[in-house]
C-alpha cells in the first residue's frame, strides 16, 4: 500500500509540475513587464531635463527680435541694437547671449560627473532645476543687458548637468530588452524642446507685435531735407536775380562773372573728396523703415 502511494503522488506530482511552470513563467513574464513600464515612466519623467535643454538652446531664434526692439506691455529692449543699410535689425550683443549658454554648458557638465557620484544620479537630475529657475527668472525679468545675460549662463549649467546625469541614469537603469529604445529618449526630448520653443514663440509673436522704433534721427532727416530745398530754392531765386542784373550790365557783368568763376574753381573742393564726403554721409543716414512699415507719430514703425 506504501509503494502504491507513493507512486500516485509521483504521478499527481509530475501531472501538477507543468501547470506550476506555467504559472511560475506567467508570474515572471508579469514581474518583467511592470519593470519594462517602470523603466519606460522613469525615462520619461527623467526626459523633461533634456526637454529644457531643447527649449533652452531654441529660445534666442524667436526671443532674439523682441528683445532687441522691445514688445507690447511692459517689456522692453534689453539688447542695444541698429537698423542696418537694408532696414534689418543687428545687434554684437544678441550673438553672445546666445552664444554664453555653451560656456555654462561645459562648467555644468564638469561639475555634474562628481555631483552623480556623491549624491547620485536621481539628485543630481533634481538639482538641475535650481539654476534652470533661477536662469529664466534672470531672462523674464531682467531689465538690462547683464541680467539676462547671467541668467542665460546660469541656463547653461542647467544644460551641462542634464546632458551628462540624464543618459547616464536612463542607461543604468534600463532594462535590458528595452535599453536602445529608452536610450533614444534623450536625443527624442532635445528635438520636442525645440519644436516647443519654436511653435511657442510663434503664436506668441502673432499676438504680441515686437515695437521696431523709428531711427533717432528720422524726424531730423527730413527736417534736414526740407531745409535743403529751401536752401536750394532760395539759391535759385539769387541766381535768377543776378542773371538779371548782369544783363542790364554787359561789361560789369562780364568781369563779376570772370571773378565769381575764378573764386568758385579755387574754393571747390577736389572731385574724390567730393565723393569721399558723399560716402560718408551716406554711410551715416539711418535706414528707414523696412518696407512696408512707415514711421508714426509715435516714433514706432508701423
Amino acid at each position: 500500500m506504501r509503494e502504491q502511494d507513493e507512486a500516485s503522488d509521483a504521478s499527481s506530482a509530475g501531472t501538477a509540475s507543468p501547470a506550476a511552470s506555467l504559472l511560475a513563467a506567467d508570474t515572471a513574464g508579469e514581474a518583467r513587464t511592470a519593470g519594462n513600464l517602470r523603466a519606460v515612466a522613469a525615462a520619461c519623467i527623467a526626459g523633461i531635463g533634456p526637454f529644457i535643454f531643447g527649449y533652452t538652446l531654441g529660445f534666442t531664434s524667436p526671443a532674439q527680435l523682441p528683445m532687441e526692439v522691445g514688445a507690447s506691455g511692459p517689456f522692453g529692449a534689453v539688447l542695444e541694437s541698429h537698423l542696418d543699410a537694408d532696414g534689418a535689425v543687428a545687434s554684437s550683443q544678441a550673438a553672445l547671449f546666445g552664444s554664453i549658454v555653451n560656456v555654462g554648458a561645459m562648467l555644468g557638465a564638469l561639475v555634474a560627473g562628481p555631483l552623480a557620484d556623491s549624491i547620485g544620479r536621481r539628485l543630481t537630475i533634481a538639482a538641475a532645476a535650481l539654476p534652470w529657475i533661477l536662469a529664466w527668472s534672470a531672462i523674464a525679468f531682467g531689465r538690462t543687458f547683464a541680467e539676462v545675460l547671467a541668467g542665460r549662463l546660469l541656463s547653461g549649467v542647467a544644460v551641462g548637468v542634464a546632458s551628462m546625469a540624464v543618459p547616464l541614469y536612463i542607461s543604468e537603469t534600463a532594462p535590458t530588452s528595452i535599453r536602445g529604445a529608452l536610450g533614444a529618449v534623450n536625443q527624442l526630448a532635445v528635438t520636442l524642446g525645440i519644436f516647443a520653443v519654436y511653435l511657442l514663440g510663434g503664436l506668441l509673436q502673432s499676438q504680441q507685435p515686437t515695437n521696431l522704433m523709428c531711427p533717432a534721427s528720422a524726424s531730423a532727416s527730413a527736417s534736414a531735407s526740407a531745409s535743403a530745398s529751401a536752401s536750394a530754392s532760395a539759391s535759385a531765386s539769387a541766381s535768377a536775380s543776378a542773371s538779371a542784373s548782369a544783363s542790364a550790365s554787359a561789361s560789369a557783368s562780364a568781369s563779376a562773372s570772370a571773378s565769381a568763376s575764378a573764386s568758385a574753381s579755387a574754393s571747390a573742393p577736389p572731385a574724390s573728396l567730393r565723393r569721399v564726403v558723399s560716402s560718408l554721409a551716406t554711410a551715416a543716414t539711418p535706414a528707414p523703415c523696412p518696407a512696408p512699415l512707415t514711421c508714426s507719430s509715435g516714433g514706432v514703425c508701423e
